[in-house]
Parts: structure tokens; C-alpha cells; sequence
């Protein structure tokens, strides 16, 4: 398991530094409360696709070879869906709860820096594999 948590690090590191994938989430969080929904639409969709393509395309062979079948996210947040042994989960970019009771579908969720979304990430994973 640790190996694996290492390669899709990595994978996701290839892509952009952690600094990076940092500033574009408070880019698009800024975005969104300034109501440049225009730039923020861009953002999102430019943010969403990298870390979905990175878990569906980059990772694909790690998870085949750990058992993990990998889908399309259903959360408008999702990472991707992962399903092992009838079980699935799916890491968000943002936080389920805002602290205000609003879900992370909201129009400006709280999203997560890098560190965060790979700890969920992680969580989501090791779930999988203990079931």
C-alpha cells in the first residue's frame, strides 16, 4: 500500500508541484468569490481534468495492478470513482462540508491543497483495501 500511496504522489506530482496544484485551487477559489464565473468555469474545469486524468490515465496500470477498478468521478468535485471487493469510494478536491451545513456541490465549496486531497486520497484507498 505504501508503494502504491508513493506512485500516485508521484504521478500527480509529475503533472504540476504541489505549490502548483496549490495556487490553482486559490486561483479558483478567488475566482469564485469575486463572480468571475467565466475564468472560475475555466479553472475548474482545467483543475478538475488534470487530477481526473493523472487517477484514469497516468495511474491507470498502478491501480489495475492493485485490484482497484477506476471510473469516472460522480461527485462535480471527484477525482475519480475507485471500486475494489464490491466496495468504492471517491476522493473530492474540496471539502464534503463547509462548516455551514452546505454540501461540497455548493456554488463555492472550500476546496483542499494538495497535501489534503492526497490524505483523503489515501484515506479513500486504504478503505478499499482493509474491506
Amino acid at each position: 500500500m505504501n508503494e502504491m500511496n508513493a506512485q500516485i504522489r508521484s504521478g500527480h506530482l509529475l503533472v504540476r508541484p504541489a505549490q502548483e496544484w496549490d495556487d490553482l485551487s486559490a486561483a479558483l477559489t478567488l475566482a469564485r468569490k469575486s463572480q468571475d464565473t467565466d475564468f472560475a468555469e475555466r479553472m475548474k474545469d482545467a483543475l478538475l481534468h488534470s487530477w481526473q486524468t493523472v487517477a484514469t490515465k497516468v495511474l491507470a496500470d498502478t491501480f489495475d495492478a492493485a485490484g482497484i477498478a477506476v471510473t469516472c468521478a460522480t461527485h462535480p468535485w471527484g477525482i475519480a470513482t475507485f471500486s475494489a471487493s464490491g466496495n468504492s469510494c471517491e476522493p473530492l478536491l474540496c471539502k464534503e462540508d463547509s462548516g455551514d451545513g452546505l454540501l461540497a456541490t455548493t456554488i463555492q465549496p472550500q476546496l483542499l491543497d494538495f497535501e489534503s486531497v492526497m490524505n483523503g486520497y489515501v484515506r479513500c484507498l486504504n478503505k478499499l483495501q482493509a474491506a
